[in-house]
């Protein structure tokens, strides 16, 4: 009994220090063990993205100047006696422009049409201040047209005053008295810059054109549109020192005396 006894107590101990030796081979396996640190991310920025371009418009061709265009800019102002060249640069119509008498407003222009360096045609101003074409048309709102003509009516033959009929004057109702006035007094003394004067007026009342035919210095005739239809209406010449009015509706005829207008004797 005492055998067995001791055996059993023996194993025992032995199943002991088995297990605390197992015990401390776990804690040293577990005690030495380095954990794997986790791996660190990094981040890459994301490109920027190119910023969105707007195409360029597509150019227009440049393409041949219409004829109301050149007169649009020929009827633009002018200083005297200036000339310019290619007025429409980069076009394929070219256009000279002229300003000949010494007024604001350009009297000729030339027009090569595909730069060939040959004036293709040339535009004056005829006497109503209009672009015309050397075939006579001339540019009315921008279309050319024929020249509109107006039948000529005969001068009706004025009867002679009688010595109880007063000579008639111009009164201040007359319509454009003060102007009519004011080109007698510019006939009579006013000095003449040019052989042409345009729009004596500039746009205001009736047109008026002076003309210094002989080229003295004076003022020989001149016309009047009154209501601007382009269409004289009346018209003054100088002769002998005094100014003799005309009216192209009547034939009537009366002259400049001492600030009146009276029937020619």
């Amino acid at each position: 009994m005492a055998f067995i006894r001791y055996q059993t107590v023996r194993n025992i101990g032995i199943g002991v220090l088995g297990a605390g030796a197992i015990a401390g081979i776990v804690v040293a396996a577990s005690g030495s063990s380095t954990p794997t640190p986790a791996p660190t991310l990094v981040s890459t920025p994301t490109p920027a993205s190119a910023p969105s371009r707007t195409p360029a418009p597509a150019v227009t061709p440049t393409v041949a100047l219409d004829d109301a265009t050149i007169a649009a800019r020929g009827d633009q102002p002018a200083s005297p006696g200036e000339k310019i060249k290619d007025a429409f640069k980069g076009n394929p119509t070219k256009v000279n422009l002229y300003e000949e008498t010494q007024d604001t407003r350009y009297d000729r222009l030339k027009i090569d049409a595909n730069r060939d360096d040959v004036w293709d045609v040339q535009w004056t101003r005829d006497d109503a201040g209009r672009w015309q074409r050397e075939d006579g048309q001339v540019m009315l709102d921008g279309h050319w047209q024929a020249v509109p003509t107006n039948p000529q009516i005969p001068p009706t033959p004025m009867a002679a005053p009688t010595p109880s009929t007063p000579a008639t004057a111009t009164t201040a109702s007359e319509p454009f008295a003060a102007q009519l006035e004011t080109v007698a007094k510019t006939m009579l003394e006013g000095k003449a810059t040019s052989e042409k004067l345009k729009d004596l007026f500039r746009g205001n009342g009736p047109k008026v054109n002076l003309y210094d035919d002989d080229k003295d210095g004076r003022w020989d005739r001149a016309k009047i549109d009154f209501d601007r239809d382009e269409v004289d209406d009346e018209k003054l010449t100088q002769k002998g020192g005094f100014i003799e009015r005309k009216s192209e509706k009547t034939g009537a005829i009366t002259t400049w005396d001492n600030g009146v207008w009276k029937p020619k004797p």
